[in-house]
């Protein structure tokens, strides 16, 4: 089977980091691996951890708000030459894009990864028909996204639920000895959907009890946005500036994950959370809060820990009962249950299932 994965950029978010980890892991002999690469904006620290020999990457280099046909004629000869058997979508707008390259044709498979709740939401009466009409299969990383695939007119029964996975032998570090207690916050840094600000407003009412404390945020800016000074200005609005830490993009989580005493998840919108799954294979306690995804992966008190979204109190007090008490039975059956759930071979085999 050829397998040609379709993503307008590649830079380092949730989505990009599971197709590497997809990529490097697909071991099945009978397949060829393409990765394609719309827009000339992509990492290439992110790009070259693709090590996997079968995989051809190819970068068609369109300009970021350039002329929207820019690279299809590429797309099309490339889809010709090696006999494309599965295009693989990694969001609606690359969807509308190979579609418009490649026209609407039954002679290959469409496949369209939904990885967040709220944009099959936003799609037309018209763009939800040709859905129906020339797509395999949509993958949705979550029953939370699934359901809101279905609320817009999509029939469930072209729908596959396939949890994201993670390459668990890169969380199996040894845990670095450190002074301060230490809060890690992995995500892009968008404050309205990932609640960085949310994390930042809650440690006032920790470091009343817990002086010795620090805040890591993990994530860089999305492009032409600069939140991380917005949090950097709400930090010291807060006189809490000095307890935290901004790294920018981040390409080594597992190492961070290993010098870190529990993980925050923050968001305030959530269609898995890859990085709750990472925390606990990394061992561990995460502190989520109650937007989709991380409902699905965390039993609360039992693997987790589950707060209200957009509640600074709430998130203080939790991350303060966490500090002061035995979390190793919780990070032992939390670590269990990622192995059995969520390793990235199981991800796999469902995917393959669902091309056919």
């Amino acid at each position: 089977m050829n397998i040609l994965h379709i993503i307008f950029s590649f830079n380092n978010g949730g989505s990009e980091n599971l197709v590497v980890d997809l990529l490097n892991s697909w071991k099945n002999k009978k397949d060829n691996l393409f990765l394609c690469v719309v827009n000339d904006f992509y990492d290439e620290k992110l790009l070259n951890k693709i090590k996997n020999r079968n995989v051809k990457i190819v970068k068609l280099n369109r300009k970021v708000g350039g002329k929207k046909t820019a690279g299809m004629k590429k797309l099309r000869n490339i889809v010709k030459k090696e006999k494309i058997d599965v295009i693989h979508c990694h969001s609606v707008n690359v969807l509308n894009y190979a579609f418009l390259a490649l026209g609407y044709s039954f002679k290959r498979k469409y496949i369209l990864t939904i990885h967040n709740v709220s944009i099959y939401g936003t799609l037309s009466h018209k763009s939800v028909l040709m859905h129906k009409l020339f797509l395999h299969k949509i993958t949705a990383i979550s029953e939370t996204v699934k359901d809101s695939i279905v609320a817009n007119g999509f029939p469930e029964k072209k729908i596959d639920i396939i949890y994201n996975g993670i390459d668990l032998e890169k969380y199996k570090n040894e845990h670095v000895a450190h002074d301060k207690i230490t809060l890690l916050c992995v995500g892009r840094m968008v404050p309205s959907i990932k609640g960085q600000d949310i994390l930042i407003k809650s440690l006032k009412n920790i470091i009343r009890n817990h002086s010795n404390i620090q805040c890591v945020f993990a994530g860089g800016n999305p492009e032409n946005k600069d939140y991380i000074s917005e949090m950097k200005d709400l930090a010291l609005q807060l006189g809490v500036e000095d307890f935290v830490v901004f790294l920018g993009d981040c390409h080594n989580v597992p190492e961070q994950m290993a010098k870190a005493d529990i993980l925050i998840v923050p968001s305030r919108e959530e269609g898995f959370g890859l990085v709750v799954v990472e925390g606990m294979a990394a061992k561990i306690p995460v502190i989520a809060t109650k937007t989709g995804g991380p409902t699905e992966i965390i039993d609360d008190f039992k693997t987790g820990y589950l707060v209200e979204c957009d509640n600074p109190e709430e998130l203080a007090d939790r991350i303060c009962q966490v500090i002061s008490s035995d979390q190793q039975k919780l990070v032992e059956e939390a670590f269990e249950m990622v192995n059995k759930r969520f390793d990235i071979v199981n991800t796999i085999q469902e995917m393959r299932e669902s091309y056919t």
